[in-house]
């Protein structure tokens, strides 16, 4: 078994999200939401970050595929 797993990190990949999710042989779209808010030139949480992540979000969800994001954990060792 094999699982393709594409990263969405760039203005040009959340442009073509939705013909990228319908291409056969996909299984999950990855949003790389670091790298980003970098290529795109926007704050990270913003308001055209959060359109770009809910964007990816709704073409995986349209073409019946999973969506992740990467995501760091940080641990306060008090």
């Amino acid at each position: 078994t094999v699982l393709v797993i594409v990263q969405i990190e760039s203005r040009q990949g959340v442009e073509n999200v939705e013909k990228i999710a319908q291409v056969d042989g996909i299984d999950v779209l990855l949003i790389g939401p670091f790298d980003l808010s970098k290529q795109m030139g926007a704050q990270r949480g913003g308001k055209e970050h959060e359109a770009a992540i809910q964007r990816i979000l709704a073409a995986a969800k349209a073409a019946g595929k999973k969506a992740a994001i990467y995501c760091t954990l940080s641990l306060s060792h008090g």
